[in-house]
């Protein structure tokens, strides 16, 4: 018995494996891009897109609008990626989805007020030295913790590391910074993230940790992104924890 379960659970590493792949290499969405080269990026920049128009100065403007987080571009049937006991419903990946949204908006409003020294104050007022920041999730998978319980319990050595990696949970977005009294586009941002790395994810054990821990990284890079500007060197949060959670 321990033998066929132990075979069970191999073959569905295998069966996972290409989907795995497709989710981790494909091609950032420019559904919320239009006409935006989303291969181009910039180096010094953690995110597989990034633009920044070379002529703006930074030093002309003070404070930024967030606006809430959109979740309208994400595929119909997206729901079915998190389909588990604990998300059953298209109805129920929504909501989860329109959480996850305000989330990242409340996260990226609370950086830029506390990030140091920050540059800029954070408005619902457009007008001249107002920037505007549009967010809008593409991608968005949950965890799913029954399958994650089992990859934490298995018995078998590097397999419950693959499950976890295969079931990871993820998340994409897209973002158009403009003036706002303007409406020039200045920037543009998208990338795709998964969890970071652990010997043990605990936050995969709930349905949505996960993805609240990738906006709150996201959300640190994109302050210290709008902060440092065009030249200045943005590091990459959360590729690999020691903590399990």
């Amino acid at each position: 018995m321990k033998l066929i379960s132990r075979v069970a659970l191999l073959l569905l590493v295998v069966t996972l494996c290409a989907c795995a792949v497709a989710k981790r290499t494909k091609s950032v969405s420019s559904a919320f891009l239009s006409g935006i080269d989303v291969s181009k990026k910039l180096e010094n920049m953690p995110f597989s897109h990034s633009w920044v128009w070379t002529d703006v100065s930074r030093d002309q403007y003070h404070a930024v609008i967030i606006k809430p987080v959109r979740v309208d571009l994400l595929e119909a049937d997206s729901w079915k990626d998190s389909r588990s006991p604990f998300l059953s419903s298209p109805e129920a990946y929504d909501e989860k989805a329109g959480e996850i949204a305000s989330y990242f908006q409340e996260q990226l409003v609370e950086k830029i007020k506390t990030y140091p020294e920050t540059r800029y104050s954070v408005t619902d007022v457009p007008g001249a030295g107002v920037l505007v920041v549009e967010i809008a999730l593409t991608e968005l998978e949950f965890s799913h913790p029954g399958i994650n319980a089992g990859a934490i319990a298995a018995p078998i050595p590097g397999v419950s590391q693959a499950l976890a990696t295969i079931t990871d949970p993820h998340a994409a977005f897209a973002l158009r910074l403009s003036d706002s009294k303007t409406g020039t586009l200045i920037a543009t941002v998208a990338d795709r993230k998964f969890p970071p790395i652990r010997m043990i994810d605990l936050n995969k054990a709930t349905v949505s940790s996960s993805v609240r821990e990738i906006c709150s990284n996201w959300s640190k890079e994109l302050t210290s992104a709008l902060n440092q500007g065009r030249l200045g060197k943005v590091e990459s949060y959360g590729f690999i924890k020691l903590l399990p959670w």
